[in-house]
């Protein structure tokens, strides 16, 4: 898909890269750039025979005009795939590489091990109901055992520069008011005036209060 954000590479970056995660005596097979996403560029690499099939991924660079909550997003991905390695029920691709130098590219990057498969809403349209409902089943458990990791406060990941909250309300509101301050930098058309948004938000805030334990 084609993106604004998407940073894409040459063949001479790619060895680069390859070279810095792998080693300098890797060899690149084949690679190719993967075209489902809408905000990092991705590419899936075979090196060295076909004996690593990795899948590599770059940030938008920072001068890419992104929404204010996904500066750092990719520096937060790493943080919870490493997170996550651990926890059972949880199928996560192995980290093989990260790197937040930004000195080979402007970008951050990582290379994982490729896990095969097809995208679900691609391929929901052909499956039957009862698979469709396993899937769903299945993905439930997935996101129960990410629910099971906890945390020390509220709010989003640091690499977000945004500030960790006590509590759910006050994490949720500055999540909306960030949310809303783009949305009138970027000139947005909402279907309410951004002074209603927020207030109707600030209005019904009371009920995150319900939420007391920060969970991933």
């Amino acid at each position: 898909m084609e993106s604004k954000t998407k940073f894409r590479l040459t063949p001479e970056l790619i060895t680069a890269l390859v070279h810095r995660a792998f080693g300098e005596r890797t060899r690149i097979q084949r690679w190719d750039e993967l075209h489902g996403g809408c905000f990092n560029s991705a590419y899936r690499l075979l090196l060295n025979e076909g004996a690593v099939d990795a899948v590599l991924k770059i940030s938008p660079p920072d001068e890419s005009r992104t929404l204010a909550y996904e500066r750092g997003l990719m520096r937060t991905e790493v943080e919870v795939l490493r997170m996550l390695s651990g926890i059972k029920g949880v199928p996560v691709a192995r980290l093989y590489h990260a790197d937040l130098e930004r000195d080979l590219i402007p970008c951050d990057w990582f290379f994982a091990e490729t896990i095969p498969g097809q995208t679900w809403n691609l391929v929901q349209g052909g499956l039957s109901t009862a698979q469709n409902d396993r899937i769903l089943r299945s993905l439930g458990r997935v996101q129960l055992s990410i629910n099971s990791v906890k945390g020390g406060q509220f709010g989003l990941f640091p690499a977000s520069g945004r500030p960790p909250f006590p509590t759910w309300r006050e994490a949720f509101l500055d999540m909306m008011g960030v949310l809303l301050a783009d949305a009138d930098r970027h000139q947005a058309q909402l279907p309410l005036p951004l002074g209603q948004v927020s207030g109707l938000v600030r209005s019904h805030a009371g009920a995150l209060a319900q939420v007391t334990e920060p969970r991933l």
